[in-house]
């Protein structure tokens, strides 16, 4: 069983909506601009020594369980453990305002994707 609980971020970083899931771990889902998810989805987002593999959420899967977006807006996810998930989400958090607002800093393009 899953619980949900909805997060407000600092002024100015994506709001976001916390997931337990059966595992232990915990999905973090964050709305952004429709226009710049792919992007953003596209480079992981490396913080406190974690690397954190983002991914577009769509309707025909279990994100679903999460309201509808407005118009514009797309949802990112991100699946990991954390014994403070409230932080982890809110340092990916700050690391998605500072991408979306430079969404191809110099250099963004090289950066290495570990699989």
């Amino acid at each position: 069983m899953s619980t949900m609980s909805t997060s407000s971020s600092a002024p100015g970083n994506p709001k976001y909506s916390l997931q337990s899931l059966r595992d232990g771990r915990t999905r973090a889902t964050f709305d952004v601009p429709a226009d710049l998810a792919p992007r953003l989805a596209s480079v992981p987002i490396v913080s406190n020594g974690g690397i954190f593999e983002l991914f577009i959420a769509s309707d025909d899967n279990d994100d679903a369980l999460v309201a509808p977006t407005d118009k514009g807006t797309a949802r990112l996810c991100v699946e990991f453990y954390s014994p403070k998930p409230e932080r982890t989400a809110g340092a990916i958090a700050e690391r998605l305002a500072a991408r979306m607002d430079d969404p191809s800093p110099p250099g963004m393009e090289e950066t290495c994707t570990v699989s």
